[in-house]
């Protein structure tokens, strides 16, 4: 999704949406002149219409605002990221010019304020507390067969 995409009616509404999780007392996520060179305004969200970084913006202020509000009894939030290591069209590239970084993950973490609430974690790694359990046999000869083939137990 790219920012010349966009009809500028939609532009303006993203826009309005966006600047409703930009305040003083809560910035999830950082808009700044000196988080990226060249930005064009202080709170100017385009350089996030690229996906996957569309979609890292949505789930972040989707967990923000659930722990700000309380939702589920939470305070707070990690955002974990479940990608195939072998998946590295997504894991080494950066889609968005004006993102810093190598990889999408640090581009991501180069945006938050709080960048160790994000995890990129890999299925089998994800997985595996589940696999200790001696009931869970079945999905992970599932999960082995279909996916990864082998895995540690």
């Amino acid at each position: 999704m790219y920012p010349a995409d966009f009809e500028p009616f939609e532009r303006e509404r993203i826009l309005r949406i966006v600047k409703k999780f930009i305040t003083p007392e809560g910035k999830v996520v950082t808009f700044q002149k000196n988080a990226w060179e060249g930005l064009k305004a202080d709170t100017d969200p385009e350089s996030l219409y690229y996906e996957p970084f569309y979609q890292l913006m949505r789930q972040t202020l989707l967990g923000w605002k659930m722990a700000q509000a309380g939702e589920y009894q939470c305070d707070e939030y990690i955002h974990v990221h479940v990608i195939p290591e072998n998946n590295v069209e997504l894991r080494e590239r950066v889609t968005s010019p004006r993102l810093k970084g190598d990889t999408m993950s640090e581009a991501w973490k180069s945006v938050l304020r709080e960048p160790g609430r994000y995890k990129v974690i890999s299925p089998e790694e994800f997985m595996k507390p589940a696999f200790t359990c001696p009931d869970t046999q079945s999905i992970k000869s599932y999960l082995q067969k279909r996916y990864w083939r082998k895995m540690d137990s």
